[in-house]
């Protein structure tokens, strides 16, 4: 009877055992990114802000063109980050170099983007 005890209870840990190595293990796999959007101002003043040579009569004639063109450029390269490695890109990024919650919006909003659902937190 002992015997009869001992072998059903080495069987059971031995399949418990089994079903352990052959369990395999699932891992999720995220990517963070930092990108600097140099100077990503837009085309309107903000009220104690530096940033007259970024206006359409500034030093930089920075007009609606050039920021349209500068926020899908920025959202190429946001969007093709880290898709090496997986195919969904970047989970989470942070940028520096912007002048405002404001563009911010435009960028995440910008269609090349839109669809990852990105949410922006900002400070000031």
């Amino acid at each position: 009877m002992r015997k009869s005890l001992f072998l059903l209870l080495a069987s059971v840990l031995l399949a418990f055992g089994a079903a352990d190595v052959n369990a395999q293990k699932k891992y999720e796999v995220y990517s963070v990114g930092f990108y600097n959007l140099e100077n990503l101002f837009d085309t309107i003043h903000d009220t104690g802000k530096n940033d007259f040579e970024y206006l359409p009569d500034g030093t930089n004639k920075w007009g609606t063109m050039r920021y349209t063109n500068k926020l899908k450029n920025m959202a190429t390269v946001l969007n093709e980050m880290s898709t090496d490695m997986l195919p969904m890109g970047l989970a989470a990024v942070g940028v520096s170099e912007v002048e405002n919650y404001r563009v911010l919006k435009d960028l995440v909003s910008h269609p090349v983007l839109a669809a990852r659902g990105w949410d922006i937190i900002h400070i000031e």
